[in-house]
């Protein structure tokens, strides 16, 4: 019989029960997405023994890292951003969120910055990411972490006119965004939890001050 070879974000999965002391009685693979030939998504029915003896049976849908890039554009005396607008089919309509994309690899910096230059068209280095804090998206059902970078930069008017309503994506992923400069104050108003987790952690920082 053909050993099943899983994706390391599937056995980063594995790991991280078992670190918890959790003994895997039974790991059943349900399904998978898979998209120009690399698995995406893999939907496991679990039954798990915890370190305190008590048994779970559960179905979660193991999937990639998460990595969410906010841009904090300076121009004058006032703070800005860009947000990304897409379809999104879970709610059937546009939402706008911050540039956000699953990390290919381990190297989560080097994959926000790619994503931060396929869907905005911004170029920074390295040195100019920087961490903000990562978080559990749907700790039931869902295995994906969120990892939020952000970065900071002086700009002039004709940058921002040049991001306002420009279309980008990844063609070959079906990908078809458009970008819509804010004013960071004014995202209070959009009830999403990619920017209303991105907005408390630029305050615990103290990036900004509202």
């Amino acid at each position: 019989m053909k050993k099943i070879k899983f994706p390391d974000f599937f056995k980063e999965w594995l790991k991280l029960i078992k670190k918890n002391k959790n003994k895997i009685l039974k790991k059943k693979i349900i399904g998978s997405i898979i998209r120009n030939g690399k698995i995406r998504s893999i939907l496991v029915d679990t039954k798990i023994k915890t370190k305190n003896n008590k048994i779970f049976e559960r179905s979660v849908l193991i999937e990639k890292p998460g990595v969410i890039i906010i841009p904090v554009l300076y121009y004058k005396k006032t703070s800005y951003t860009v947000l990304v607008k897409q379809f999104r089919i879970c709610r059937g309509e546009d939402t706008f969120e911050f540039p956000s994309g699953q990390a290919e690899n381990n190297n989560i910096a080097l994959e926000a910055i790619k994503e931060l230059k396929e869907e905005t068209s911004i170029k920074i280095n390295k040195t100019d990411l920087k961490k903000l804090d990562s978080i559990q998206m749907i700790t039931s059902s869902n295995s994906s972490v969120a990892h939020y970078f952000y970065f900071e930069k002086k700009i002039n008017k004709k940058f921002l006119n040049f991001l306002d309503n420009k279309i980008t994506g990844n063609i070959s992923e079906n990908e078809l965004l458009s970008l819509k400069v804010f004013k960071i104050r004014d995202l209070y108003k959009i009830n999403i939890a990619n920017i209303f987790s991105g907005l408390t952690m630029l305050r615990k920082k103290k990036i900004i001050k509202f």
